[in-house]
């Protein structure tokens, strides 16, 4: 009878739990696909009905696009908010920004809402089928789920600072969008200085593309930002984008049958190792 060999024996529980753990990446990415398959349906296929309002203080270009925070309150069911902080959220409603500066958003107006996981190059400069998407940059994510969490720097109190904070975050997520306006402007290096939310995306990794596409099914934080793309709910004429988080249970955390198989490979090669000294030793 031929001995089982150690090393090749160790090396395959190693690649049993490596597959193990990569197969958990790819189900999850499939549970957000999912999500995102029962929130779009909904209404006869126009998604999640709301009006908006804005609430922390903003100043107005061109009369339309607010520069701060905007309330979305659902009207017909709300889909699912427990991402959210209760310094973001309450009953039936969440707090987001502005994807765009070239799409604009009405109070008093319906709107219906289809989320994306991709969103297109286009950004607000190409409108298809009624709706207008964007792709979300690392940067707008990251910022938009601290904030989502209540975990930013940001005053979360309503009043004048909650304001300023909002407004100063509008820019910067435009500015990481590549999105202008008269008031915003483009990107350019003093901005990761003088916006104190770009400056800390700047400190809290050095060298890391904002700019890049981000990749919700990626995302490792236990978190997904989607692109809410929003159109007038009777004419389905595209709207201005929002942002949307949502729990993603892709995190950097092995499951326990991952860890158990390397737990127990690990404990394979030292007792292999152990018995191979012993048989030294005497």
């Amino acid at each position: 009878m031929t001995k089982p060999r150690p090393f090749l024996m160790i090396a395959s529980m190693l690649l049993l739990g490596l597959c193990f753990s990569s197969s958990n990446l790819f189900a999850d990415f499939g549970d957000l696909q999912q999500f995102v398959e029962e929130y779009n349906p909904h209404a006869e296929n126009k998604g999640y009905k709301f009006r908006i309002a804005v609430d922390s203080g903003y100043s107005s270009v061109n009369g339309n696009v607010y520069q701060g925070e905007t309330r979305v309150t659902f009207k017909e069911g709300t889909p699912d908010l427990s991402a959210y902080s209760s310094k973001t959220s309450g009953n039936g409603y969440f707090q987001t920004f502005c994807v765009q500066t070239k799409e604009y958003v009405e109070t008093g107006t319906d709107y219906s809402s289809q989320l994306s996981l991709e969103g297109d190059a286009n950004s607000a400069y190409t409108i298809t089928e009624g709706k207008c998407s964007a792709i979300i940059t690392e940067g707008t994510a990251t910022l938009y789920r601290l904030f989502a969490t209540g975990e930013l720097d940001y005053n979360y109190t309503y009043g004048t600072g909650r304001a300023s904070d909002a407004s100063i975050l509008q820019a910067a997520l435009w500015k990481l969008q590549g999105q202008t306006t008269d008031k915003v402007g483009v990107l350019t290096d003093s901005d990761w200085i003088n916006n104190k939310y770009l400056k800390y995306l700047a400190e809290l990794a050095p060298g890391k593309d904002w700019l890049a596409s981000y990749d919700p099914g990626k995302d490792t934080s236990g978190y997904a930002v989607l692109a809410m793309q929003n159109a007038t709910y009777q004419k389905l004429e595209g709207a201005q984008d929002f942002l949307y988080l949502v729990e993603n249970p892709n995190n950097d955390v092995p499951e326990p049958a991952t860890v158990a198989l390397w737990l127990a490979a690990i404990g394979g090669t030292l007792a292999w190792r152990r018995k191979q000294q012993q048989k030294k030793e005497t």
